[in-house]
């Protein structure tokens, strides 16, 4: 979604350390704060010093249950351990260690019917709902399903999490943090190396505690540098209460595993754009600017949603647009709002105004209070909105009449028209041809929003 391979875009995370360290690793996980790998044959966990991974081990606690697990994962629910085990054919069966006072705890074969191999389960954040990865793909090769926990605490049968995360590559290793299901993809039809991608499966209230997911229409995007490389990018997962993200990449030519501190120095900037009647509006074009430079670009999907990436801590303009309605404009800041999360969320939603050609709208109190004749900083961001809607539509023009309120002394009033009428022209003249618009002076006896003498307004009619 943002533009790639932009120096502006490697600037953000100039300041942000990825730890490198040796070792080649897959199946990556964090339990109870403390993080599993699987290497060599082996289940590894990691121990950590000032940050870093300071040594990697065989873990003994988990190799009481079976000699061939390879994964471990918690449920936040039941608080059960969940762990798979490889088979000689690559097939991977789930298993749940449910604790027994007094007793060895109980190792409970999970099946989930549709699939014949659990791959790399982990867990929505209420814990009723599991995701796994399958090479029963739908789509082909290994697909992400789901399964909701039902009340016996025993699983639904299997369901593909649909097109919008799913191809017909490769789609593996699921991780869920805030409001995001993360996992990797290798979409031959994309990209020759594998990528780490995030999918919105709660919407944008952290309220939410079942996500919405299997419908197909989950926005997703690439995580940003420095989480990918032109490198395979296998897994990710987070340990939320240190604040760390971990990494398994190829990027140095093997598999590695980097450790990054910290959230994701990003935010989503998501929303829902409305028309004039409150239905949802599809097919809009959303653009966030950075001093007029584009970052990025997307549509609103048939629900009226759009999401796209940017840096954190920005002033940015926020702009929509669709042909035969008034663009919507909107100064945004990226600071994030919230305690920690992988990606913040920002939500900023809007309304599009359809257009009728030769009917009349206003703009209010576009020059500066008292009797100036400059384009005030508010009036200049309600222009642009205008601006930006004529340079998008070549075949349509202007005509813009400007009225002031009535002061005490007629002649002075009709100087200050005037000379607004005449800066006004050149202001636009300076970003539209001047056959585009056409300014003009209306009239001196506008009230209708007048908050003392000189107060404005703008009528403008397309044609």
């Amino acid at each position: 979604f943002c533009n790639g391979g932009n120096a502006q875009r490697d600037e953000w995370f100039k300041a942000q350390t990825l730890v490198r360290l040796p070792s080649s690793v897959r199946n990556l996980s964090v339990v109870d704060g403390r993080l599993y790998c699987y290497s060599g044959g082996l289940l590894l966990s990691a121990t950590m010093t000032a940050g870093t991974i300071s040594s990697l081990a065989a873990d003994a606690e988990y190799y009481q249950y079976d000699s061939d697990i390879d994964y471990v994962t918690k449920n936040p629910h039941t608080g059960h351990v969940f762990f798979t085990t490889v088979g000689s054919k690559g097939k991977h069966k789930l298993y749940e260690v449910i604790p027994r006072e007094g007793r060895s705890p109980k190792i409970r074969r999970v099946r989930i019917d549709g699939v014949s191999s659990v791959d790399h389960p982990t867990f929505s954040r209420d814990g009723k709902v599991m995701l796994f990865s399958s090479p029963e793909g739908d789509y082909g090769g290994f697909d992400i399903y789901y399964s909701r926990m039902m009340d016996d605490e025993s699983w639904t049968d299997a369901l593909t999490m649909g097109a919008s995360v799913n191809s017909s590559g490769n789609e593996m290793s699921p991780s869920v943090c805030g409001d995001y299901m993360f996992y990797s993809s290798l979409d031959t039809s994309y990209s020759h190396a594998r990528r780490l991608c995030a999918s919105l499966i709660y919407g944008s209230s952290a309220s939410v505690e079942s996500p919405s997911i299997g419908v197909g229409n989950n926005p997703t995007f690439d995580l940003p540098l420095p989480f990918n490389s032109e490198a395979d990018d296998i897994e990710i997962a987070f340990d939320t209460v240190a604040g760390r993200i971990f990494i398994a990449s190829e990027r140095d030519g093997e598999p590695q595993i980097y450790v990054y501190d910290g959230s994701m120095p990003v935010v989503v900037v998501s929303g829902r754009v409305t028309d004039i009647t409150d239905a949802e509006a599809s097919n809009v074009d959303v653009s966030l600017f950075d001093n007029g430079s584009l970052l990025c670009r997307t549509k609103t999907n048939s629900e009226g949603r759009y999401l796209m990436v940017a840096p954190q801590n920005r002033s940015l303009t926020l702009w929509m647009s669709k042909p035969g309605n008034f663009g919507s404009s909107k100064e945004i800041s990226t600071a994030p709002r919230d305690a920690y999360h992988a990606i913040p969320e920002l939500v900023f939603d809007a309304r599009l105004d359809r257009l009728e050609m030769g009917k009349a709208f206003y703009i209010y109190d576009v020059f500066g209070g008292d009797a100036s004749i400059d384009i005030s900083q508010q009036g200049r961001q309600s222009l642009q909105r205008m601006i930006r809607f004529l340079s998008e539509n070549p075949q349509i023009k202007a005509s813009i009449g400007v009225t002031s309120s009535m002061s005490n002394d007629q002649y002075f009033n009709d100087l200050v028209t005037s000379q607004r009428v005449k800066n006004l022209q050149q202001y636009l003249g300076e970003q539209l041809p001047n056959s585009k618009v056409e300014v003009y002076v209306e009239g001196n006896s506008y009230t209708g929003n007048a908050q003392g003498a000189f107060s404005s307004r703008l009528k403008v009619q397309l044609d």
